[in-house]
């Protein structure tokens, strides 16, 4: 096994390992319906990165890093989805509590 397969494969084990953060903490979000303490900018400027380092995959293609960065920019996506949703819902409550 060269180094290059060593990386490659050890590159798919770490897309795995990001990608099972990020399902976790949806799914958190999702059963506790809550997202204050997530910051919706630094989740926007993560999802942004993603996209310039996609870009830079695509560019050189290498399809094990496009592959990886496509899937964590659809799940950031969804993160950042879910806190926003669930951002907007209290402060709906809120308003309601407020009136």
């Amino acid at each position: 096994m060269t180094s290059a397969s060593i990386i490659d494969y050890s590159l798919i084990i770490a897309y795995m390992a990001i990608i099972t953060d990020i399902s976790l903490q949806i799914s958190r979000i999702w059963k506790h319906r809550s997202a204050q303490e997530i910051s919706i900018l630094g989740t926007t400027v993560r999802l942004l990165a993603t996209m310039v380092f996609l870009t830079k995959y695509v560019m050189i293609q290498d399809i094990y890093l496009t592959v990886g960065q496509a899937i964590f920019m659809v799940l950031l996506g969804s993160y950042l989805f879910s806190i926003i949703k669930f951002r907007v819902t209290y402060l709906g409550a809120q308003l309601k509590s407020i009136v």
